[in-house]
């Protein structure tokens, strides 16, 4: 029996499990991947409630092994269990190809991702642009919208966008479902600008790192002051560290802390627990709910999200 997860209609017609299994972790670059044992994996979350799958074309075989759950559902359990599960993918041009990218190459993408999820058409496509400084995202940005008119997508999304930039595919005029964006109770970031502005034109909020991903990172840190550039490449990591380094110098200083503190862990803790019951993904009446789980000093600033 499925278990009961609770859902989110993230646009008009469109649910989504609150709680999203993410999936770069199952990329080839993390390490080797037992196909049959991850699409086992990834059906008891299935089966858990969790029905709403992230990816992107860049995760590499990714797409395949979610391809692949669908085309086992389909067979074991018929149309309608593989008709339930939502899968949101990324759209990210290489950074090679961004100053010269055309039509073309946005459907060649998107067309590639279509065949390897099995899919006729993609549920969210959420858009990413390495540098800003290549003018041509929106070009870009309205060749997906395109698709999505052709009905080679439902709904468009972004990943990682800063507030300038949510606000320029705003006034373009862009049907954008969600903004996909690392915020937690030690990353908020997103409040100072991407939030307000995403409730005030009704795009939702897509949450990662916001709960076991800071404290997973931190946990096995505690007693190192800071992360060696190696450690802080990937964008998780990095906007992670920069966070505890605002809020205490380093991650020793900010674990000792809260220890020191009248209410020890309990703090840290309680702020964890309520982050968790407010996000995957963030709707408008929990925006105005979440910074109450805030753990850091007041006289901290969150780094801008950029």
């Amino acid at each position: 029996m499925t278990a009961v997860v609770e859902s989110y209609e993230l646009s008009p017609g469109y649910s989504i499990s609150r709680v999203i299994r993410g999936g770069w972790q199952l990329a080839g670059g993390h390490g080797a991947i037992d196909r049959e044992h991850a699409v086992d994996d990834l059906i008891a979350a299935f089966d858990a409630g969790v029905f709403t799958f992230d990816c992107a074309d860049i995760y590499n075989g990714v797409e395949e092994l979610y391809g692949a759950m669908r085309a086992r559902l389909l067979a074991t359990r018929g149309a309608r269990s593989a008709n339930r599960l939502r899968v949101h993918t990324k759209f990210v041009p290489d950074l090679s190809l961004l100053r010269t990218i055309e039509r073309r190459d946005v459907e060649t993408i998107i067309d590639r991702s279509l065949r390897r999820l099995k899919m006729e058409r993609l549920d969210l496509v959420q858009f990413h642009w390495w540098d800003y400084a290549e003018p041509r995202w929106l070009d870009a940005l309205r060749w997906l919208d395109d698709l999505r008119a052709k009905g080679k997508v439902r709904l468009i999304g972004g990943t990682n966008f800063d507030a300038s930039h949510v606000r320029a595919i705003i006034e373009a005029g862009f049907p954008l479902a969600s903004m996909q964006l690392q915020y937690s109770v030690l990353d908020r970031r997103p409040e100072n600008g991407v939030s307000a502005l995403c409730r005030a034109h009704g795009v939702e909020l897509i949450c990662y790192g916001s709960v076991a991903g800071v404290f997973s990172l931190t946990a096995g840190l505690v007693g190192r002051s800071r992360l060696s550039r190696s450690r802080t490449a990937h964008w998780s990591n990095t906007s992670s560290s920069s966070t505890i380094s605002a809020a205490g110098g380093s991650f020793r200083s900010f674990w000792a802390r809260s220890a020191a503190s009248p209410t020890g862990g309990t703090a840290t803790l309680r702020a964890w627990r309520a982050a968790s019951r407010s996000i995957f993904p963030a709707s408008r009446r929990s925006l105005s709910a979440r910074p109450r789980a805030r753990i850091l000093p007041p006289t901290s600033r969150p780094a801008r999200l950029s």
